[in-house]
């Protein structure tokens, strides 16, 4: 219920309040689930942006831009969708075994020369972005967090700029809109229906 939706959300504020003295921009939603009243819930209780699979929205800005979702109340939030194959590679293909070539396959993402160029030739900016777990780093796969600080070296280098969403979006608003696909979460290919229905995504 929007009532259940609200109570989460305002927990989830207060404990990022609690642990870090500031209030929370964005929201990572549980498994990315979405629809219009949750973007809603957190537009209504002061959340600026949150995180989606490439999926999640019918056709996603140019060079991964952030797009703008103006929900059925009227409210406006970012949507920041991640890199598929690359965060998928990060959680189950071993680019975190092997930082060189994790830090080329960010280098090699081609930017959509058709809405702006190349970052650096005055066109609008690239934002490759990776959703990965914590967990990812030192329990999945040992000394993950090793090759992470070896790929922030190599990019580095290469003129990449590692920043949060919140820092990119004070600097890139999100300007393009965009139409959600929902009820949809990243890990279920039927849209919610792990949780209420027992489709091919659910074992019992």
């Amino acid at each position: 219920s929007r009532r259940d939706k609200v109570t989460e959300v305002r927990w989830g504020i207060a404990d990022f309040k609690r642990r870090y003295g500031r209030d929370p921009e964005g929201f990572w939603l549980p498994e990315t689930a979405v629809d219009d009243e949750t973007l809603d819930v957190l537009a209504q209780e002061g959340i600026t942006f949150t995180i989606l699979a490439p999926y999640q929205v019918a056709t996603r800005p140019p060079n991964g831009l952030p797009g703008r979702y103006t929900t059925s109340s009227g409210r406006t939030i970012a949507l920041c969708t991640y890199h598929g194959d690359l965060s998928h590679g990060i959680a189950f293909g071993g680019l975190v075994r092997d930082a060189d070539h994790w830090a080329y396959e960010i280098m090699a993402v081609p930017a959509d020369v058709a809405e702006g160029g190349a970052a650096g030739t005055g066109g609008a900016p690239i934002l490759v972005s990776m959703a990965t777990d914590g967990e990812t780093y030192g329990h999945h796969h040992k000394f993950a967090e090793m090759a992470l600080a070896r790929v922030f070296d190599v990019t580095a280098h290469q003129g990449v700029r590692v920043e949060n969403y919140a820092s990119f979006l004070a600097r890139h608003p999100a300007t393009i809109d965009v139409e959600l696909v929902a009820p949809t979460a990243w890990s279920c290919a039927h849209g919610v229906e792990r949780w209420r229905s027992n489709c091919g995504c659910r074992a019992d």
